[in-house]
């Protein structure tokens, strides 16, 4: 008629996970565009309403997943997690309950929420320990000639994320960190300057 309505649900179904990456957002896919992604993800997904105001919520999770950075090579690999996906009134999040990698010979986790997928806003708390080098190479931080050591931190991410298609970089501007850093054997250089820090040893507390 009219108005069309819709309910549907479709039951738990598997994907690899680089033809799931094709369902997100162009924005997060675009994102995701420096990284070969492997592995297979679950998920199921129900979608209800009226055509103009569709209700989306999806339980989705990832088992043993990669994501490899295209120019440097550093692995993102054993990837498990387990979160939803809800849009409703023009809104959307992902809510994770649960996250755990390695990252090169380290690992990483997390959990939290990511709102408004077009322009992400992230309220995420982390912890990492791993070597600084492979998160420089992971991440695409080309403004550092170098940055090695060993860290481990626990953190809270809040605020914006920014992704620059021009060069393929994250804008880390508008985000706050709070928590705390320990730094062990590290080494420090901007990609534009002679002077090199080495043997950083020490605990930082982040405040914003």
């Amino acid at each position: 008629g009219e108005h069309p309505s819709i309910d549907l649900h479709i039951a738990e179904t598997e994907l690899e996970l680089k033809e799931g990456i094709l369902l997100l957002p162009n924005s997060m896919q675009v994102q995701l565009q420096p990284y070969a992604p492997a592995g297979n993800v679950h998920f199921n997904f129900d979608m209800s309403g009226p055509f103009e105001n569709l209700s989306i919520a999806s339980k989705f999770s990832v088992k043993g997943g990669e994501l490899v950075e295209i120019n440097s090579g550093v692995e993102l690999h054993a990837i498990d997690l387990n979160a939803n996906y809800i849009s409703k009134g023009g809104m959307d999040s992902v809510t994770i309950s649960n996250f755990q990698s390695q990252l090169g010979m380290g690992t990483l986790s997390c959990n939290g929420s990511i709102r408004d997928l077009n322009d992400p806003v992230l309220n995420l708390s982390v912890s990492a320990e791993t070597n600084l080098n492979e998160v420089k190479g992971f991440f695409g931080w080309d403004s550092l000639a170098v940055c090695d050591g060993q860290i481990s931190a626990q953190s809270f991410i809040r605020g914006k994320i920014a992704f620059q298609e021009a060069d393929s970089t994250f804008d880390w501007s508008q985000l706050h960190l709070n928590g705390k850093a320990q730094v062990t054997e590290g080494s420090f250089q901007w990609a534009a300057s002679n002077g090199l820090f080495k043997n950083i040893n020490g605990v930082f507390l982040l405040n914003g």
